[in-house]
């Protein structure tokens, strides 16, 4: 008699010694998935130097730069937390260029964490002038540092503008002259045009004023006249 193996036919021999080479195959996609969703920006850092061979001493410079403000501004962790893959986020490195947009975007995030933790600010650039100075005596490369250095002051800059911004708009005061221009009195502006009433008003305010005006200058110049007699 024959048993359950003898009976097979090729084919499904065949299909039996595929299994392992799929399985292997499966195995290695699953291994790039997992690393596609686990990376960090050393893997970043590691392909763009493999992709940046043969360029000039500058060029690899610039790269570099780029890439240090973007891991020191938490950029590729973001992209992670957003699913981007790691190609995604070497091909973002390779092709950010370092100019004013970049610098407002580092400093627009600072900005934004100095509102939600007050002192962030201070406290990394605290941090940033002591490598300064340390690159300095060591006579490095100051260029990373001093970007960061810039950013951060533009940083306080634009948090302090958008503070004066916010202080300005809660301490809006009523206004008496408000009721005469047609704006209402919350310090909101009316998108309604005055109504001819408000016009009126105001006119009849406005040569009430003048009148008033004229009068005191009137006075003024009587009493400089007696004082020079």
């Amino acid at each position: 008699s024959t048993g359950p193996l003898t009976q097979m036919t090729p084919r499904h021999s065949a299909s039996l010694s595929s299994t392992p080479a799929r399985a292997s195959r499966a195995s290695t996609i699953d291994q790039r998935s997992t690393l596609e969703a686990s990376w960090s920006y050393l893997d970043v850092f590691h392909r763009l130097l493999l992709r940046n061979k043969g360029r000039s001493h500058l060029e690899l410079k610039e790269r570099i730069t780029v890439f240090q403000l973007m891991q020191w501004n938490g950029d590729f962790q973001k992209a992670r937390r957003n699913g981007l893959s790691l190609e995604s986020a070497l091909e973002m490195s390779l092709t950010t260029v370092l100019d004013d947009r970049l610098r407002f975007h580092f400093a627009s995030s600072w900005a934004k964490a100095e509102s939600l933790t007050r002192g962030k600010i201070g406290r990394e650039l605290q941090i940033v002038k002591q490598e300064l100075d340390r690159l300095r005596s060591s006579g490095r490369e100051l260029r990373c540092t001093k970007e960061k250095k810039d950013i951060l002051q533009d940083a306080y800059a634009l948090y302090q503008r958008g503070e004066a911004k916010q202080r300005a708009a809660e301490r809006k005061e009523f206004s008496p002259f408000d009721q005469w221009t047609g704006r209402p009195s919350s310090g909101h502006h009316s998108s309604h045009a005055p109504s001819a009433v408000h016009h009126q008003q105001y006119s009849t305010h406005s040569r009430y004023s003048g009148d008033v005006t004229a009068r005191s200058d009137a006075f003024s110049t009587r009493r400089t006249i007696a004082a020079r007699r």
